[in-house]
């Protein structure tokens, strides 16, 4: 691509745009649609980061054009004399892009999923046409899409690989890395490095169970903790709910959890479902994604309301990216069908998706204990539904050694803070060296870090691009965050 609609200026960096095939899954034949947009600082030697948005069913031009990406949509992307002109919302220079230290993939998936489809029934079939969709086939479509990459562009296999992504892209990601280590041999799983998850699903069993239905007591437990100790309801219901759910335990440990047989229903204890009653209307109303916020999915987004906002930055992206994937300019740049289906929808929504993964810890067990790769599991604090209370809880249980515990990092290295940090470390593994035929020399497999982001909700680069970039470029580079150190305050 030469220019990207919406940015008048010469672009940063390379971009690439067009259809990858990913072989044939589900009786389908499947081709994907990808983004590459090569680094801004060394496109030859920086990693490639593949990242993706979840859903199951979410297009990740929401990450690239409200989060990651080296340009931003949003509400005011519909204000400029351009926009008037062209009827093009305009791009707006993201100064946190990830695109600065990496290499960027932007992966879309399943199909239909983004510009994505399947044959039957070609580009312009809806989301339902392309069969039922679980996990398991989710990661061999992907997996598909990204050995093709590689084949596409030969020249990036000596780049190291990390795969990133948030919310669902907390199964495509794991399933996917799964998918690349169980293939040893492949070009994958040589340069595969790591994964990266934000605000993640861990499987239906411990969190993001899908469905109608009433959550898992565990999860209704970790949604009462973190309301309450966000100060959102009184104590004196808190109290009343201890007493009367005993079947909470109000213990922090998914291995306790997985041990117990909670169910799912809370029939029988009606003092415990009178209780739990009140919670909501004590709280009153937030916005899911993030609790201290009011970018309610676009109902702010008109420019002429006088009424106070507590968010500091721009809402309105997916009004601004939907208009902005709807015109025949764009959809020329990016090498797509004219007459193309865009697809991009939340908790499965515009196509057929089973959840089947129940349970992602055995293999973050596995990942940070047997392998070289390094995990990070990052977590906005203000995030109500995938909540830094389970991210915290579910990654202490899986029996690592703790290499460094809880402590704060900043951004200024002083007393900037910005989050908190607990390093784990897998197994020691002993090494013979023949060297004077004495010396025996260890390394350690793996690491798996927890980090939260204080003040974030769900979209963490969205709602703190700075600190995401500082610390996704350091990991990246397996450098240390910027410690908290009191003499400097």
């Amino acid at each position: 691509m030469k220019t990207v609609p919406g940015w008048e200026e010469e672009l940063p960096s390379k971009w690439y745009s067009g259809y990858i095939d990913a072989g044939t899954v589900n009786d389908f034949d499947l081709t994907y649609h990808y983004i590459f947009i090569e680094s801004e600082n060394d496109p030859t030697s920086d990693p490639i980061l593949l990242w993706s948005n979840g859903g199951p069913g979410a297009s990740s031009f929401f990450g690239l054009f409200t989060e990651i990406g080296p340009f931003t949509l949003s509400s005011e992307s519909l204000t400029t004399k351009a926009f008037n002109a062209t009827g093009v919302p305009t791009l707006l220079r993201n100064h946190f892009g990830w695109t600065k230290f990496a290499n960027l993939l932007i992966l879309s998936g399943p199909p239909p999923v983004s510009f994505g489809y399947c044959n039957p029934p070609g580009p312009t079939g809806s989301g339902f046409q392309c069969g039922q969709w679980n996990d398991e086939l989710t990661a061999e479509a992907n997996y598909n899409f990204l050995e093709n990459f590689y084949v596409k562009f030969p020249h990036l296999s000596s780049h190291d690989l990390f795969l990133s992504g948030e919310s669902y892209a907390g199964i495509y990601i794991p399933t996917l890395a799964r998918k690349i280590l169980d293939n040893p041999e492949s070009l994958l799983a040589s340069v595969l490095k790591g994964f990266a998850i934000g605000d993640g699903c861990v499987g239906k069993d411990i969190i993001c169970s899908g469905g109608t239905g009433p959550r898992p007591i565990h999860q209704q437990m970790f949604r009462i903790e973190f309301l309450h100790g966000h100060g959102q309801f009184s104590t004196l219901l808190y109290n009343r709910i201890k007493t009367a759910c005993r079947q909470f335990e109000f213990k922090f440990r998914m291995d306790f959890i997985q041990s117990m047989d909670l169910g799912n229903s809370l029939d029988g204890n009606e003092e415990c479902l009178t209780q739990l009653a009140k919670v909501d209307a004590e709280v009153g109303a937030y916005f899911p994604y993030n609790l201290y916020d009011d970018c309610w999915d676009g109902t702010d987004e008109d420019s002429s309301s006088q009424t106070p906002r507590l968010r500091s930055y721009a809402c309105g992206g997916q009004k601004a990216l939907s208009i902005w994937v709807g015109s025949d300019v764009v959809r020329e740049a990016l090498h797509v069908n004219l007459d193309s289906n865009f697809v991009s929808g939340d908790n499965g929504a515009g196509l057929n998706y089973s959840i089947s993964e129940r349970n992602l810890m055995p293999f973050y067990r596995h990942v940070a204990g047997e392998t070289p790769l390094r995990v990070l599991i990052y977590n906005g604090d203000t995030d109500p539904g995938l909540n830094s209370f389970v991210g915290e809880s579910w990654t202490s249980s899986l029996g690592l050694n703790v290499k460094r515990s809880w402590r704060p990092y900043t951004l200024d290295g002083k007393k900037l803070v910005v989050g908190y940090i607990t390093q784990y470390m897998g197994k020691f593994r002993y090494i013979e060296f023949i060297l004077n035929f004495r010396f025996i020399g260890f390394k350690i497999l793996g690491n798996l870090d927890y980090m939260t982001i204080r003040g974030s909700g769900h979209m963490v680069p969205q709602y703190k691009p700075q600190v995401a970039a500082m610390f996704i470029s350091r990991w990246l580079k397996n450098e240390a965050l910027p410690e908290f150190q009191s003499s400097k305050l």
